[in-house]
This record gives C-alpha cells, sequence and structure tokens, in this order.
C-alpha cells in the first residue's frame, strides 16, 4: 500500500515514542541534526520547551525554533517514508530514499 504520513491525523511524537526501538525511527532521529534530534527526543519525554531552554541554556524561542525545524526534516519525502514503514511494515522504500538517507 503506498500512501504518505499525513502530519495532521498522527501524532508524531507518539509514533516515535511507541516505536522507539524500531530500525527505521533509529534511522529517522539520526538523520536530523544533533540538536534538532536532541529537542525531538526531549519533547517525546514530555519535556517542555521552557524546561529544555534551561536545560541547554538557551532561549524558549531558539529551542521552538529548532522544533519546528526538526518537524519540518520530518516532512521530507525520504523520512516519511521511514514513518511510512513504521506505520505498515508492508510500504516498500525507494532507493531513492534509501540513498538519500544514507549520505
Amino acid at each position: 500500500m503506498r500512501y504518505t504520513v499525513n502530519f495532521s491525523k498522527i501524532d508524531v511524537y507518539e509514533v516515535i515514542k511507541n516505536n522507539m526501538n524500531n530500525e527505521y525511527i533509529q534511522i529517522l532521529l539520526n538523520s536530523l541534526p544533533t540538536e534538532e534530534k536532541e529537542v525531538i527526543e526531549l519533547r517525546i519525554e514530555k519535556k517542555t520547551r521552557k524546561y529544555i531552554a534551561e536545560l541547554k541554556n538557551t532561549t524558549y524561542d531558539r529551542v521552538r525554533g529548532m522544533e519546528e525545524r526538526a518537524l519540518k526534516h520530518l516532512k521530507h519525502p525520504a523520512r516519511l517514508q521511514l514513518l511510512n514503514k513504521v506505520l505498515d511494515p508492508d510500504f516498500t522504500i525507494s532507493e531513492n530514499a534509501k540513498n538519500y538517507l544514507s549520505r
């Protein structure tokens, strides 16, 4: 079945949290820039942006920006294919996506 994850219909944080041991989730997270990955992981743990800002010694707005960029990166077609694979084990990841993610 070919489909694209609809961010408005799923809770991306819940999908990631519930599948943290899934190899595709690990590839997905590792494909993000380090700071964005850290913010996503902390948000999955239900940490507030204010808490993350204090933890990282930065501002709330910077944390919000990192989270927004991370979510934008997660919407990249290659990364969406990984989420599709997690939600539907029969989903086939394209060779282009595999090549993109292996860079």
